[in-house]
């Protein structure tokens, strides 16, 4: 048994944590390079343009900036005018579409025209008119 007590004590004498402060001082030294002010840098706050509703998205400023060369601002021009062309097409379909309810919102008019131009049957009987009552297909019988 004594030899077992040996064992013990000399695993409790390995077992000896270490405590390096090395990447803790290196942390600090970053931490603190960092939060030193930088007077010479200006910040530009961003805030809501005046008279944007909520919910509306905020435009960002444009970053082209025309070019001096001939060859880029002929591109240019070209992709704007697809731009417009692609447009203007998507209006005229818009449009088309628009106009064949437009049809059918007529067809339905037409018909409406023709049922106000037919007599409503009189909804009171007359006064003093005989009644006649159908009997037979051919033969009215007046009472």
């Amino acid at each position: 048994m004594g030899s077992h007590t040996n064992k013990t004590s000399q695993k409790k004498d390995r077992l000896q944590i270490v405590k390096l402060n090395k990447a803790l001082e290196l942390a600090k030294k970053w931490v603190n390079d960092m939060t030193e002010p930088a007077e010479d840098e200006h910040f530009e706050i961003q805030s809501r343009p005046a008279r944007l509703g909520l919910g509306a998205k905020v435009p960002r400023p444009s970053k082209f900036v025309p070019s001096d060369d001939p060859l880029e601002r002929k591109l240019h021009y070209k992709l704007d005018a697809g731009r417009r062309a692609a447009a203007k097409i998507a209006e005229s379909a818009a449009a088309s579409a628009a106009s064949d309810d437009d049809d059918d919102e007529d067809l339905d008019s037409r018909t409406k025209a023709f049922e106000k131009k037919r007599p409503a049957a009189p909804v009171s009987p007359s006064l003093g008119g005989k009644k006649r009552k159908k009997v037979n297909r051919n033969t009215l019988v007046r009472s």
